[in-house]
């Protein structure tokens, strides 16, 4: 009878384990966790004087706001990885990488927001989608990043533009995205700091027209020839009148 018991109690541990399983995403095995880098790149020319970037921390589009690895096998419909996952929400791995890309490559002085108040100019940043495609084959990852740079003073929108990289993966599996995924986080990020070294610096250039350092005596000198004229014609008016 105790034998008879035993087997039953191990019997519905059993299926208890097993139905625990199926109510558990992929089962209970530890997910493995990936992160974001991005290789050292040529520094920007320190020389002149930068103009001084508030930089926010990137926020993510719902449906990426998580650490979960997304990817997509038919339009519309997202899903995630049961045993890999990200270390953190895309929009704050993002975040040093995208402050150590400007630092390095932005003809810009990065401050954290709310560091510097006095700053001109306030960049803010937001991640659209981050997944691996598999509708295509090789499967491929897209990263879309949108950036704001405004007057952090004003208020005044001085520019947007969203950035998008898609990158083939190396395999199709979950390291495959990752590879790919470093790959275009790369790639964005080197393109948003070409943009904001563009706009900062055209921003910070004065809009009025260039004047002719001659201008001046040339108008001068047509001020001069017109105040004879009519101090000629005015003489010969004068001498007709005569009687």
């Amino acid at each position: 009878m105790r034998a008879l018991a035993a087997s039953a109690l191990f019997l519905a541990l059993g299926l208890g384990a097993v139905s625990c399983a199926w109510l558990l995403p992929g089962g209970a095995e530890a997910p493995r966790r990936f992160g974001l880098e991005v290789r050292s790149t040529e520094a920007a020319d320190p020389a002149g004087e930068r103009p001084l970037l508030v930089v926010t921390p990137p926020t993510t589009a719902p449906g990426f706001d998580s650490a979960q690895m997304i990817y997509v096998r038919r339009p519309y419909e997202l899903e995630a990885y049961a045993h890999h996952e990200w270390v953190d929400t895309p929009g704050r791995m993002l975040a040093p990488l995208l402050v150590s890309m400007l630092e390095e490559k932005a003809s810009v002085s990065v401050a954290r927001a709310g560091a510097s108040p006095a700053a001109a100019l306030r960049l803010d940043t937001q991640v659209l989608a981050f997944q691996q495609d598999f509708t295509v084959s090789p499967s491929r990852s897209r990263v879309v990043l949108r950036a704001e740079l405004s007057d952090s003073r004003s208020g005044h929108l001085v520019d947007t533009k969203t950035f998008e990289a898609v990158e083939a993966a190396p395999s199709d599996d979950p390291y495959g995205g990752v590879v790919a995924a470093n790959r275009g986080v790369e790639r964005v990020l080197d393109e948003l700091a070409a943009w904001v070294t563009a706009r900062t610096s055209s921003n910070g250039r004065s809009s009025d027209p260039e004047v002719d350092p001659d201008a001046f005596d040339r108008i001068d000198r047509m001020e001069r020839h017109r105040s004879g004229v009519e101090e000629s014609a005015l003489e010969r008016g004068a001498i007709s009148d005569r009687p």
